[in-house]
């Protein structure tokens, strides 16, 4: 099982690939799973599990949210893991933090 932990600014977004457990280590998310009418919001402390197949979009709803990601499928190679890292430390930049990343405004 590979855990992951991060912090997801608000009204920000990231997609998933299941099969995951999602929880809330603070704050509120909006989760959106494809294929599925419903949408779920967690609070601080509560968890969902999403089947194999199908994709998560979660949302940090109204300020930041902290958000732990138990994979439970097969593990995701180093190289990937280095890319999907890259692409936070990308889109941070863009999104106005420029600053905090070292490079300028």
């Amino acid at each position: 099982m590979f855990a992951s932990t991060f912090a997801l600014p608000g009204h920000a977004a990231r997609r998933l690939v299941a099969p995951v457990c999602v929880r809330a280590t603070s704050g509120l998310l909006w989760v959106t799973v494809d294929g599925d009418p419903e949408d779920i919001l967690l609070a601080a402390g509560e968890a969902r599990r999403f089947d194999r197949g199908r994709s998560v979009v979660v949302y940090a709803l109204g300020g930041d949210a902290g958000v732990e990601v138990l994979a439970t499928g097969p593990r995701r190679s180093r190289a990937r893991l280095v890319a999907e890292g890259l692409a936070d430390r990308i889109a941070a930049w863009w999104h106005g933090g420029r600053a905090a990343l070292g490079g300028g405004a």
